[in-house]
């Protein structure tokens, strides 16, 4: 067997991992188990209730009707599961790849910050000058007679 490298520690954002966790709880399992329990509570119902008089012939003709619902929804079904599947998988990785893009932006912000510094300092400089020259003509000579 080949060495194969061990895959990198992906970091997660605890604070916002916790929030994730409550709010997949409490606004999909939670209402998917209460939609589950429903559905089973009124097929036990439907089974129980008696069942009357039904003709063979008609039996027959809705067996054949559902037959290929069901063979449509099997297909739907897994192509569903196969969905699921995938944007789990997709759902897994995103905090990682999100956290790593929001780091870029943090330090391109930084960046950006202090070019912006640099950028400006010397007009910062050029009218602190100005407004020191202004402040000690002020001191020495007193003051202006407004023009």
């Amino acid at each position: 067997m080949q060495d194969r490298p061990e895959p990198p520690v992906l970091e997660r954002n605890q604070a916002t991992h916790q929030v994730h966790r409550h709010e997949v709880l409490w606004q999909i399992t939670i209402p998917l188990v209460v939609g589950l329990v429903l559905v089973l509570a009124l097929m036990v119902l439907a089974v129980a209730a008696p069942a009357g008089t039904a003709s063979q012939l008609a039996d027959i003709s809705l067996i054949y009707l559902i037959g290929p619902s069901l063979i449509f929804g099997l297909i739907s079904l897994l192509l569903l599961a196969g969905s699921i599947y995938l944007i789990v998988r997709l759902i897994q990785q995103l905090p990682f790849i999100s956290y790593r893009v929001q780091n870029f932006f943090w330090l391109a912000n930084a960046r950006i910050r202090v070019f912006d510094d640099r950028l400006v300092a010397p007009f910062i400089r050029m009218k602190s000058s100005a407004s020191a020259a202004r402040t000690f003509r002020r001191r020495v000579f007193g003051k202006q007679r407004p023009r």
